[in-house]
């Protein structure tokens, strides 16, 4: 069918078909359409679904600062949701965190 007869949804139901009989019937009667959003992606991180937050501080704002910041705002997630860190963020806080507690002193 050329394109301008088949835009809209409400397009299909001028369409006939036939049935086991031969007898014609609107499409829109065989077939429904619903309309729905779904994401392009589905993220996932040690199996679980998943989003990933990027960012870069400001200038002045150290990387202790920034974390203190993130862990902050992750304390104010819903119940059943978690963070974590991925690859050289891992890294950098988990040597902040050690660099911060008392046994890293000694």
């Amino acid at each position: 069918m050329p394109r301008d007869q088949r835009l809209s949804p409400e397009s299909l139901g001028r369409y006939y078909v036939p049935t086991a009989t031969g007898q014609q019937v609107p499409l829109s009667t065989i077939v429904s359409i619903e309309t729905a959003t779904d994401p392009n992606a589905l993220t996932h991180y040690n199996q679980l679904n998943s989003a990933t937050f990027s960012a870069v501080p400001m200038p002045g704002v150290t990387v202790g600062q920034a974390v203190d910041f993130l862990e902050g705002e992750a304390k104010k997630l819903p119940a059943g949701f978690s963070h974590d860190y991925l690859a050289d963020s891992r890294h950098m806080f988990r040597k902040a965190i050690s660099s911060r507690s008392p046994s890293a002193s000694r």
